[in-house]
């Protein structure tokens, strides 16, 4: 679920349409201007913030990990993992979600290491691939193995609602993959849209108390908006309505805000604007996010 991009500046933009900004010192763990990375969205005023190399065949190839909150200023480090990597095999990891236990009261991190050993005589030309879950707790300040297996994630995507965490996933199709960090149980809702060949691009945020799906035709001068029911239900996926026709040069949609009369949209230039669907205007908001920017943390 990372999001990386490199810091100049950290601004937190605020009120109801994000007009008003207020530069955030970063705290003091990770170097100024290096790869960050943030996991998800804000949970409860925290957030999840990581920094370091994804893959390799080190021992310790997991990221500085730290839990953020950016108006006390308070911040955990989270310790690192290590972990046995055989010879010829190189191995990556993936922080997959960041949430709060509503049962335990604990703040919880998921992240899965991935295997990968190539082609060998041995093994008739195949690559071999395993997988390791793992899950932090704040609590008690440690990593656990999580004996279940996990469809992976397939985009940068990803957001927490009411102790679960949710990120797309592959499982012989597109889904949903929601994990509970409660009772540590993972269930998978198929993707549902008509014609999933004109689909050109999807994003997820948290619409009316619902996981939503934003999605943008190939054409790229129109999206839909559909939000989830029920869990694990593909017939509960609802098209709220569909926004367009859009602006040259959209990069990503990233906010809906007045039942889709308002589009905040990334452009090609990495400028942030507001989309008046109705009136067809485009107002900016005077801020540019470097280019190597995934996702605005809402």
């Amino acid at each position: 679920m990372p999001n990386n991009f490199c810091i100049s500046n950290l601004l937190m933009l605020y009120d109801e349409m994000f007009r008003s900004k207020v530069k955030l010192e970063w705290p003091s763990p990770f170097p100024y201007n290096n790869l960050i990375s943030i996991v998800g969205s804000f949970v409860n005023g925290m957030l999840c913030l990581c920094q370091g190399g994804e893959s390799g065949r080190a021992p310790e190839i997991g990221k500085k990990i730290v839990f953020w909150n950016p108006t006390t200023r308070d911040f955990k480090v989270i310790p690192p993992v290590s972990i046995d990597c055989p010879l010829g095999v190189t191995v990556s990891v993936g922080i997959h979600g960041f949430g709060y236990d509503l049962v335990t009261d604990d703040y919880k991190l998921i992240q899965c290491f991935h295997f990968v050993r190539g082609w060998s005589p041995q093994d008739d030309g195949q690559f071999i691939r395993n997988h390791l879950w793992q899950m932090y707790s704040l609590r008690s300040n440690s990593w656990r193995k999580i004996d279940c297996e996990i469809s992976n994630r397939w985009s940068f995507d990803g957001v927490y609602l009411n102790g679960v965490c949710h990120w797309w996933g592959f499982k012989e199709v597109f889904v949903l993959v929601s994990f509970n960090l409660s009772d540590e149980v993972f269930h998978t809702t198929p993707i549902y849209y008509n014609d999933f060949y004109d689909m050109c691009r999807m994003s997820m945020m948290v619409l009316n108390y619902s996981v939503a799906m934003i999605t943008m035709h190939a054409s790229m001068t129109f999206l839909d908006i559909s939000t989830l029911g029920e869990v694990g239900v593909k017939e509960s996926w609802t098209k709220l309505f569909t926004i367009g026709p859009l602006p040259c040069g959209i990069a990503r949609p990233i906010r809906v805000w007045k039942n889709g009369d308002m589009l905040l949209i990334r452009k090609k230039d990495n400028e942030l604007v507001w989309f008046h669907s109705s009136t067809q205007l485009v107002e900016d908001l005077g801020v540019k996010v470097r280019q190597r920017c995934q996702r605005i943390c809402c």
